[in-house]
């Protein structure tokens, strides 16, 4: 098969994107009103991950009998119901499978690094790595790590490239050697032991033997066919996992998975496209209102520094705060309530944007572990595949349910009511100040048209003004 066919089949926008929820980025609001459509009508959602030993990359075989291409270890997925009730979203697992696949002996092969086996398996990868490049002039294929330092350090090549869905060349010169050097390195350093122990491949229950891995797909695609409405759902399934799920469906004779007409959504999107914008809205937005608030409070009470501290917080937020909201007369203490949530809000925001922040890519991580951990949700049992999913539904609930509290605020017309209530005496007051302050200030006989101050006064009326009598 070739890859760069496989890799545009397997990418097009009808197999796949067309059948995804379209959120859109920074338009927080209007993105949870889609969300909260689509989940209203496709209530039920087939979670799934897999664990696998590897990208497929075995195009440069002209025989299918000598290729080695990587495969499923485990597939992971759990049934949930999705339900929501007064804007806050709940789920409920119904079902789950999990199968996990017996190694093929290639991989089995990369057990023993003394082994002949293992050799064929990093000359495998180090050619890969040589023919990806494309050469105008085709380098022999190696038989020894020795003629690595043979290779030559430039030729002739051209790389692909995807304009207007259609894939394009454009030429560029590799080292070639250098190339091999860090296919060899990266391909010795791999220890597929470790990688199996950590995606718990071998605590799988000894009573059901592993399963072949056409018998492991079968499985899969009789599961999810007992809930013909569901919708798929995973962490990165459209880059990731619905396109190596395909591949292997194909390579079983099992047709595509396209065919199946399936809706999928995958929850990266949401974190991308909503969550991360959300909390960079909703630090800006709340603490400007926390700002707007302070200048009605007057004298500004302190909250407890520890509540800030406190991880719990946020879950239980309504309930806390009363020492705070008290310490304020009657009539200030629903202000002095908002300010508290507020705080709280653009705190945990600024926390989170922080713990996310990836300083090497200089970008906001959207990795399931990461986003985990900022919702202190258990990463223990990360790489098993049912673990995985068991973990993204409360990831995703935790992520929705954040968004949603925020949503209720942010441009919440009660909210903005009142913080801009004004007496009809004050309203017109504020009408006429600035004619008033420049009638009162801005003339003078100064005909220079100079001045000794050095910035340009401003004739708009305070925030706040001190009571009248």
């Amino acid at each position: 098969m070739d890859w760069q066919k496989w890799k545009k089949t397997i990418s097009e926008a009808s197999a796949y994107d067309s059948k995804t929820l379209q959120l859109a980025r920074n338009e927080i609001i209007k993105s949870k009103q889609l969300l909260d459509n689509f989940i209203s009508k496709n209530s039920q959602f087939v979670l799934f991950d897999l664990e696998t030993s590897g990208l497929t990359e075995d195009y440069m075989k002209s025989s299918k009998a000598e290729r080695q291409p990587e495969q499923i270890l485990e597939i992971g997925c759990n049934v949930i119901n999705l339900k929501i009730d007064d804007g806050k979203l709940s789920k409920e697992q119904i079902d789950g499978a999990d199968y996990f696949v017996e190694l093929k002996d290639f991989v089995k092969a990369r057990l023993d690094k003394d082994s002949e086996d293992y050799k064929k398996y990093v000359l495998h990868k180090i050619n890969i790595s040589i023919q990806k490049l494309n050469l105008k002039n085709k380098v022999p294929l190696i038989t020894d790590y020795s003629q690595i330092q043979d290779l030559p350090e430039e030729a002739e090549g051209f790389k692909f490239y995807e304009k207007n869905n259609e894939w394009q060349k454009k030429p560029f010169t590799p080292n070639v050697r250098k190339t091999a050097e860090n296919a060899y390195k990266s391909a010795t350093d791999f220890d597929t032991a470790r990688v199996l122990e950590m995606t718990k491949y071998y605590e799988n229950s000894k009573e059901e033997p592993k399963l072949n891995e056409k018998q492991a797909l079968v499985k899969f695609l009789k599961f999810i066919k007992k809930y013909p409405n569901a919708v798929l759902a995973g962490q990165n399934i459209s880059n990731f996992d619905l396109k190596f799920l395909d591949q292997r469906m194909r390579e079983s004779n099992l047709g595509s998975l396209s065919q199946h007409n399936r809706l999928f959504f995958d929850t990266i999107d949401f974190a991308r496209k909503v969550f991360h914008p959300a909390l960079k809205q909703m630090e800006e937005y709340f603490s400007s209102k926390v700002e707007e608030i302070d200048a009605k409070l007057g004298e500004q009470s302190k909250i407890d520094e520890a509540l800030l501290e406190n991880e719990e917080i946020f879950s239980s937020i309504m309930s806390q705060g009363d020492d705070f909201v008290n310490s304020y007369p009657e009539e200030k203490r629903e202000l002095a309530r908002l300010k508290f949530i507020f705080t709280i809000l653009s705190t945990k925001a600024k926390q989170t944007k922080d713990e996310l922040y990836n300083k090497a890519t200089k970008r906001y991580t959207s990795s399931q572990g990461p986003l985990s951990k900022a919702f202190k949700i258990k990463t223990d049992k990360w790489h098993n595949a049912l673990a995985d999913v068991e973990m993204l539904a409360d990831l995703f609930t935790a992520m929705y349910n954040f968004v949603d509290f925020a949503v209720k605020y942010v441009g919440n017309s009660l909210t903005e009511e009142m913080l801009q209530e004004m007496e009809p005496y004050q309203r017109m007051v504020t009408t006429k100040h600035p004619a008033a302050k420049k009638r009162l200030t801005g003339y003078g006989k100064n005909r220079d048209k100079s001045s000794p101050y050095k910035v340009k006064l401003s004739y708009k009326r305070g925030k706040s003004a001190p009571p009248m009598g």
